[in-house]
């Protein structure tokens, strides 16, 4: 009860017991539901594991994603990532986890601003046998990114 209430209470007291049922409280239809895996699903159905509700744990966001890779150490495939777009990618943080998206994919990395492109950098330190790494820094020129945003949260399974 302590930790629902620390959060406003939006957990379901269900769900914090059992672990069955929605993860939220709120049934408000208002609620923002980000759809992942490009499926649509009924806000109704928000205990789904294709759709996450996030607007009072993360009010800034603006979308979200699943996470299949494996550069980036520090995250399982599986996590959802939530996301807030930047307006203006000539504008971006040094070394925040960034979702890019050009015509050709949508990645998620660390990113630095050099010059008119972006840096993307994992973490993962894997190497083929010759010693290249599996994951080297991409630079990707700025007016080849469709969206630029900036990872604001993550839900893990645990």
């Amino acid at each position: 009860e302590k930790f629902n209430n620390a959060f406003g209470n939006v957990f379901s007291p269900e769900w914090l017991a059992t672990g069955n049922g929605n993860m939220l409280a709120c049934k408000d239809e208002k609620v923002a539901s980000f759809v992942l895996r490009n499926k649509s699903i009924p806000l109704d159905n928000l205990g789904n594991e294709e759709a996450i509700n996030v607007d009072n744990i993360f009010p800034l966001a603006t979308s979200a994603i699943v996470y299949n890779d494996d550069a980036i150490n520090e995250y399982q495939r599986g996590t959802i990532f939530v996301l807030r777009q930047l307006k203006n990618t000539n504008i971006v943080p040094p070394c925040k986890m960034c979702c890019i998206e050009t015509d050709n994919y949508k990645i998620i990395r660390i990113v630095q601003l050099e010059k008119d492109t972006i840096v993307a950098y994992g973490t993962n330190d894997a190497k083929y046998p010759d010693g290249s790494l599996v994951y080297p820094p991409i630079h990707i020129p700025l007016e080849e990114i469709n969206k630029l945003s900036v990872v604001i949260g993550a839900v893990i399974k645990f």
